[in-house]
């Protein structure tokens, strides 16, 4: 990195992936670079390119990426269900990472997740971008300044046009971890923030 530019690798070029890799680098005007992705697949590698409108240099395996690469920070935008794989072999980088939400497939593998993080010394985030929304903010603003009383329950639906649903891994359990961990923990991160505070209890309901 220089005084201008921060150097970043994308793990996962796939949808998130190469949205992420635009956006960021579109919101710091050039700041943010992403000089390099980790991307296996032949075809989502180069809709990626497509779509961000350059070519990355491209790895299929983090090792390599890692031993090649100058970086000042990762981006693990790969599916699901190897976020907890991918997050262990990055923990030697001493490097900031942001996570995609969320952060496994499985309650198992998000309570492995957490465990093998908690001595990392540098920050990890978890892209929940939904809690940025103006109108989150502003009813946030509203129950902290007492202007709509005491918040007893929350009620949260999501509609969805469907077709990343079920046309990619996100259609399985095993590779998404079903709708309630890929959608619905955006619900479950607005209601902490709107609160303030964790639950007891969680119960949800998934209905096609």
């Amino acid at each position: 990195m220089n005084n201008d530019t921060v150097n970043v690798t994308i793990i996962g070029f796939g949808e998130m992936g190469k949205r992420r890799a635009l956006e960021y680098q579109t919101a710091t005007f050039g700041k943010m670079i992403f000089s390099a992705v980790v991307e296996p697949n032949d075809r989502r590698y180069k809709e990626g390119c497509e779509w961000v409108g350059y070519t990355p240099n491209r790895y299929t395996n983090i090792s390599e990426m890692l031993a090649k690469e100058n970086l000042d920070a990762l981006i693990i935008a790969s599916q699901n269900c190897f976020h907890l794989d991918n997050i262990k072999e990055c923990l030697n980088t001493n490097l900031p990472i942001m996570l995609e939400k969320p952060l496994e497939s499985s309650f198992d593998k998000i309570c492995d997740l957490v465990r093998v993080t908690q001595s990392y010394s540098q920050p990890i985030m978890v892209d929940h971008v939904m809690r940025y929304a103006p109108i989150i903010n502003k009813a946030k603003a509203l129950i902290d300044a007492g202007k709509i009383g005491k918040v007893c329950s929350f009620n949260f639906t999501q509609y969805h046009g469907g077709h990343s649903m079920f046309t990619t891994y996100r259609r399985t359990i095993e590779d998404s971890g079903g709708q309630l961990i890929e959608k619905a923990t955006h619900d479950l991160d607005i209601a902490f923030f709107l609160c303030g505070a964790a639950p007891k209890q969680v119960k949800g309901v998934c209905r096609l």
